[in-house]
């Protein structure tokens, strides 16, 4: 018996080991789409009406958190774009939960140091408009995945798009 037990696992750790180490890794990663960074719009005088910012993507695992409440409270706090029905979400058995999208990276690092092994972030950029309302109608507005939705943000979006970024991201197996 103890002859077949040894020849199991010789066989498991030699012979199949490869097979077994990428099942694993199937199981714990996965990949995250970001968009890219859309280009500039700029009108005749050259001044910037249209441009990509930094921002980051929040997201958390409620189960690894000690107190939601404060968190949920801290989220407010910071002012981040929250996601539509985080309060209940966060209190619900759901293993991950977006917080939010499109976040100053500033505000994550507070929250990353407060509660880095509940949450996780994501690089991403969102549009902004120096100009603020001028020629809003003509520029037109772009959607969270980084898509002209109107104006000159639509007509020009294939010269506008940037490729999206793959990363690989841990997941709780």
């Amino acid at each position: 018996l103890a002859a077949v037990i040894g020849g199991r696992l010789f066989y498991l750790q030699n012979v199949e080991h490869l097979k077994w180490v990428d099942l694993a890794s199937k199981q714990q990663t996965t990949a995250v789409q970001i968009q890219g960074a859309r280009g500039t719009v700029l009108d005749s005088a050259g001044r910037t009406l249209a441009v990509s910012v930094d921002a980051v993507s929040i997201g958390v695992h409620p189960k690894s958190l000690a107190d939601r409440s404060a968190f949920l409270a801290k989220i407010r706090e910071l002012a981040l774009p929250e996601e539509e029905g985080l309060d209940q979400r966060l209190f619900s058995d759901r293993n991950f939960v977006w917080v939010a999208h499109g976040a100053a990276p500033e505000s994550s690092a507070v929250l990353r140091q407060q509660y880095d092994r509940a949450i996780e972030l994501y690089p991403e950029f969102r549009r902004h408009y120096p100009q603020g309302k001028t020629a809003a109608t003509i520029l037109g507005t772009v959607g969270r995945e980084g898509r002209g939705l109107a104006g000159i943000e639509l007509a020009f979006d294939r010269e506008l798009s940037a490729p999206n970024l793959r990363l690989a991201a841990e997941r709780d197996a």
